[in-house]
């Protein structure tokens, strides 16, 4: 959150403090009630009155009094409908996952089109990595329990703390059986998954394989690549945000800037709405992004790019992509991206650890477009290639992409574009947001 728009936005919630709801006549107050804990639930029922996007969804008889955790009591207003994402986390959780660091092994997986659990991508400064543990390996167990789905991740594996130690099994990409111990560790993350320089026929094309929106200096890494494929004179551009969760909307404009902001300088990239109560107090131009050409900006003049997607491509990246559509042609390859049309933002709690990241926002692009929530669909459906490493140009998604730039079509489809999709994993706050174990 910019420091301009959140003075603007901490004068907009004084307005609504008397939205706290009066508990002093509730018949379930006693004399054992932790006062503390009963201030700091009416704390966040204010926050949600005021900030919430479906703050007319939320209940109407909330007892801020009753023994329930200030966490459980934040879920119960939730409106589960439609919101899928808001969460609840300490300061420090919060400050870690804005730099990019989590307590856990730097595993991220995914389902293969079979239906295996697969690793989609190690961290390269992790125990995980330096055992030998690569992109593609089927995860059959953990502790001796056999892993069908996602569902089973998060209690398998356990919290996110540097004493918890997991034994996996996997089959290796040669279908060999190996045994691994792991500690969870610290880990900072490196959102550049990869990046590369590739000939087809006359043409150089820049490929950019990007996980998230979250990390330090990020914006400082983005800028270094793009000023590599400046210096070789790019024809063409690939992003491939297969596995992007999103992140900082912030960021996602920078890389925007980044790709357009030279052809279409000062032009709208996105529009943010809040609900009925905020959005009348926010001039355009602190809810409108724009783009802004940048120092680091493609100096040659592209007319198209190209993404690649999956179900978890999601929220920030989906802004990137049609914030783009009006000033770009975009070619989509892989399958349909997740659908979250919309975007949380940090609440502290006062005098408290917490802080609530509630849904306050929705997107939409120039032509008050959205990726909606059944998400954007493809021009080309591919499975994600979970056998060949990115920016493999064997890779299946890669592959049908580079042949487009090439020859001006896709190569057949092995399997009808129904039977090419993604299996979401049903995730909420930090395993969200950073998407690896």
């Amino acid at each position: 959150m910019k420091p301009k728009f959140f003075l603007y936005f901490l004068f907009a919630l004084s307005l609504f403090s008397s939205c706290e709801p009066d508990n002093d006549n509730n018949n379930n107050s006693n004399s054992t009630v932790d006062k503390e804990a009963s201030r700091i639930r009416g704390d966040i029922y204010a926050l949600m009155q005021a900030a919430y996007l479906w703050t007319d969804k939320l209940p109407s008889n909330v007892d801020t009094t009753a023994d329930v955790s200030p966490e459980q009591f934040f879920y119960s207003l939730l409106y589960t409908a439609l919101d899928r994402w808001s969460f609840f986390v300490t300061q420090d959780q919060l400050k870690d996952l804005e730099n990019g660091v989590f307590y856990g092994h730097g595993l991220m997986f995914t389902y293969d089109e079979y239906a295996n659990i697969r690793v989609g991508y190690v961290y390269k400064n992790t125990q995980a990595y330096q055992k030998g543990i690569r992109r593609g390996w089927i995860l059959k167990k953990i502790n001796d329990q056999s892993v069908d789905s996602y569902a089973q991740l998060d209690e398998l594996i356990g919290e996110g703390k540097n004493i918890v130690t997991n034994r996996f099994l996997f089959i290796d990409n040669e279908g060999k059986e190996q045994n691994i111990i792991l500690q969870k560790e610290s880990i900072t993350t490196n959102p550049i998954l990869a990046d590369t320089i590739l000939q087809r026929g006359s043409k150089k094309v820049g490929y950019l394989a990007l996980e998230s929106f979250l990390g330090n200096d990020i914006e400082g890494k983005l800028d270094n690549i793009f000023s590599k494929f400046n210096a070789n004179a790019i024809d063409e551009l690939i992003i491939d945000l297969r596995y992007n969760t999103g992140g900082s909307l912030a960021t996602a404009n920078h890389l925007a800037n980044l790709i357009a902001g030279n052809k279409a300088d000062k032009a709208l990239f996105i529009k943010l709405t809040f609900n009925q109560y905020l959005d009348p107090y926010f001039a355009d131009s602190l809810k409108n992004s724009y783009l802004e050409a940048q120092p680091n900006s493609l100096t040659q003049s592209l007319q198209r790019v190209f993404f690649i997607t999956t179900g978890q491509t999601a929220s920030a990246s989906e802004a990137l992509i049609k914030g783009l559509q009006p000033y770009l042609t975009t070619y989509l390859i892989g399958t349909r991206t997740y659908g979250k049309p919309v975007g949380m933002m940090p609440l502290e709690i006062e005098k408290s650890n917490y802080v609530i990241v509630p849904v306050m926002f929705e997107w939409k692009n120039y032509y008050g477009e959205s990726s909606g929530y059944a998400g954007i669909g493809v021009n080309y459906a591919e499975f994600d290639d979970l056998t060949h490493n990115f920016g493999d140009t064997s890779e299946l998604c890669l592959r049908q992409t580079l042949h487009f730039i090439q020859n001006g079509s896709f190569m057949p489809r092995k399997k009808s574009a129904a039977e090419v999709s993604f299996k979401k994993p049903d995730w909420r706050g930090i395993r969200a947001e950073i998407g690896a174990y």
